[in-house]
């Protein structure tokens, strides 16, 4: 377990590298090349992580993706493995004089594109080290738990969002069509928010999670059309709050309780082998 711990602290001080080395190479947006200190950080960090991995096959051998952390152990060979392979293309673009007679200058430029991405992804390795600490595992497995509660809780909201957009926008675009027969002007909100299905859905999202005020987005449906759609938009408003997503909340507790209560003994069990 001690080599665990170490690791853990190896995997952290890897991500304090990354954080400092991308706020040094933003207050310095004018350097072409990663300077040589925090190079030889990598370099040394790739050592040691892909020694790790080495020397746990070698000692769990075919165990190694059979025993109870082995989704772990297959998301650490995936990261590690992508660290390996951006020190390989480090090198073979360091050893071209031109990038860009390699790959082309819009492939280049794409190649260190993914590099970054590449670099940054290695950050998540520090949920790794969250479950060597219990009280972090017991959030991140309770999380993780409640995806699939996540994923349907996410698809009846927005089909209870598509039922009331293609409702709205159908009104605004009668109301829109009629104005124009009429050489009317039509109210600029009108269009801003409900001038098309994408708008109308992203508006009644925004209403119900803060990102807009609904009273402002409701406005133009009552002054301009029927004070009606106000009493259908309170509705909508209500019911999401009040009943959906209380029930959603408990939901999300029982599922995360139960998580937590298998992951712990799961880790009990293991403990005791």
């Amino acid at each position: 377990i001690y080599f665990d711990y170490v690791s853990g602290l190896l995997v952290f001080a890897n991500a304090i590298t990354l954080g400092v080395q991308t706020d040094f190479m933003a207050r310095h947006v004018d350097l072409d090349v990663v300077p040589l200190f925090f190079r030889i950080l990598e370099l040394f960090f790739c050592a040691v992580f892909t020694g790790e991995i080495l020397l746990r096959i070698y000692v769990y051998r075919g165990y190694f993706f059979q025993m109870a952390d082995w989704r772990w152990n297959l998301f650490d060979i995936v990261i590690v493995s992508m660290q390996v392979g951006e020190e390989a293309l480090m090198v073979i673009l360091n050893h071209v004089s031109e990038p860009s007679q390699l790959f082309g200058v819009a492939s280049s430029l794409t190649v260190m594109r993914i590099l970054r991405v590449m670099r940054l992804v290695r950050i998540i390795r520090l949920v790794r080290v969250m479950r060597l600490i219990g009280e972090l595992r017991t959030l991140v497995m309770s999380i993780a738990g409640s995806m699939k509660s996540l994923c349907w809780a996410i698809s009846l909201l927005f089909l209870l969002i598509y039922i009331i957009g293609v409702y709205i926008t159908q009104i605004v675009s009668d109301h829109r069509a009629s104005k124009r027969l009429t050489d009317a002007a039509v109210n600029p909100a009108l269009e801003q928010h409900y001038g098309t299905l994408i708008l109308t859905i992203l508006v009644l999202f925004e209403a119900v999670t803060g990102g807009v005020d609904w009273q402002n987005v409701l406005d133009p449906l009552m002054h301009e059309i029927s004070p009606w759609l106000g009493v259908l938009f309170t509705f909508y408003i209500a019911f999401v709050l009040l009943a959906m997503m209380n029930v959603v909340t408990g939901v999300f507790t029982e599922t995360a309780l139960l998580s937590a209560k298998k992951d712990k003994d799961i880790y009990m069990v293991n403990h005791v082998r």
